[in-house]
Order: structure tokens, then sequence, then C-alpha cells
């Protein structure tokens, strides 16, 4: 089987969890090709240093990350991916735009 591969950014502050994502998108089928950020200055080289399939993003408010990230993206146009095992799929935070293409939780 040919392995589908997957540029993904991932803004992550526990390294843990960063692990466990990828493991998960792996054992999916995906290879993939990652970078991990935990901070807005980062994230903001890798947005401009690199193309990302796929951005997908902790909704942990202990750190950086949910929507002071998902403001980095603004001028972006590709797929981002809020999850967290705090919050609910049948809520989302009222700050949280509702774009069907650009921002999903999850």
């Amino acid at each position: 089987m040919v392995a589908n591969k997957l540029r993904v950014l991932l803004v992550e502050t526990s390294l843990e969890d960063a692990q466990r994502t990828l493991a998960k998108l792996e054992e999916s089928g995906y290879e993939v090709e990652h970078r991990r950020v935990d901070n807005a200055s980062a994230m903001q080289a890798a947005l401009i240093e690199n193309e990302w399939d796929v951005v997908l993003c902790s909704y942990d408010l202990s750190g950086f990350c949910g929507l002071a990230a998902l403001e980095l993206m603004q001028s972006k146009n590709w797929t981002f991916l809020f999850y967290s095992c705090r919050m609910t799929c049948m809520k989302k935070p009222s700050s949280i735009p509702c774009n069907p293409v650009r921002t999903i939780i999850f």
C-alpha cells in the first residue's frame, strides 16, 4: 500500500501530545512531513517557509494555540483544524469563525 503524503504544521505545546497525534496519522496510512511549533514567531516562520496541506492546532488554553494561531492563518487558504479532548463536537467557542473550508473542529 502506498502511503498518502501529508505536510502538517502542528501547533502544539506538548511534545507528548504532538507525538501521539503524528502516530495516529501514520497509523491511518499517512506519510507525514511535519513541523511542530509552540509560539507565534515559530508559527509565522513556518507559514512563510513552507506550504502545508493542513494546520493542526491544539485548542489548549494553557499555552500558544487556538485563536492566536488561527489569527496568524488569516492570509492563508489552507485547512485549519482545531483538536482538543476538552471541546465537545456539539459546541464551539463563539469567537471561532464558522468557515467550513478553513476551520474544522474535531
